[in-house]
């Protein structure tokens, strides 16, 4: 029986083409790295709380300015034999302490203050001083200074407070003040351009994909 249809059955095998094997499916192409953005040319950085030459060298120098002219105009009080002068120094103490402020506080360098800010804030530092005559009047015990013989505990009551306001009050209520109401500059206030955005990845033909590349370009105007 087989060897009548052997023939037959060799003919069919020969005609019959082979059955090809499917392709393996090719890998998806690497997505190319994004490139990093890049600053816009001539960026100014904005300030950052940490800006050491605004916000603690300027405060310290302003401090001791203050200290120094107080204690000048207190030996030039101390030292002249007229009461007219006397009473000229100790009127122009309050605006040379503001002005000293003001003048270093121009040296910032993303901030800019106003005069009338360390004028006021003077202002409420030298009138501290009536509270602090006021405290110790209620609490004697709270003067560290020795009563004299021939001195009386209101009269050591207001040297205490004139102290305090010589060496606290006033020079430490002008460098607050400018401080506390500093603007920052506009060009720092200005926010900040959006990054370019990253370079999208360049199409793959159809194939095995090559290896990742970073192109970079070689001309770049803005118009």
């Amino acid at each position: 029986m087989l060897a009548a249809f052997g023939p037959l059955l060799l003919f069919l095998a020969a005609e019959t083409p082979p059955v090809a094997a499917a392709p393996s499916a090719a890998p998806a192409p690497a997505p190319m790295p994004a490139l990093a953005p890049t600053p816009t040319a001539g960026q100014r950085p904005a300030p950052t709380s940490g800006d050491l030459f605004d916000n603690a060298a300027i405060p310290a120098m302003q401090v001791v300015a203050a200290e120094a002219v107080m204690a000048l105009a207190l030996w030039g009080i101390d030292a002249t034999r007229s009461d007219t002068l006397s009473t000229a120094l100790l009127l122009s103490t309050a605006p040379a302490v503001t002005l000293s402020t003001c003048g270093l506080g121009a040296l910032s360098r993303h901030h800019r203050g106003h005069c009338w800010h360390a004028l006021l804030g003077g202002a409420l530092g030298a009138a501290s001083g009536l509270l602090v005559y006021g405290l110790l009047e209620g609490v004697p015990s709270l003067n560290p200074l020795e009563k004299g013989s021939d001195d009386t505990q209101t009269f050591m009551n207001e040297v205490a407070a004139a102290i305090w306001v010589a060496a606290i009050g006033l020079p430490l209520g002008t460098v607050i003040a400018w401080n506390a109401g500093k603007d920052l500059l506009p060009d720092d206030a200005t926010p900040a351009p959006p990054p370019r955005s990253a370079l999208p990845p360049l199409p793959r033909t159809a194939g095995t994909p090559g290896p990742p590349a970073l192109i970079l370009p070689l001309l770049a105007t803005t118009f």
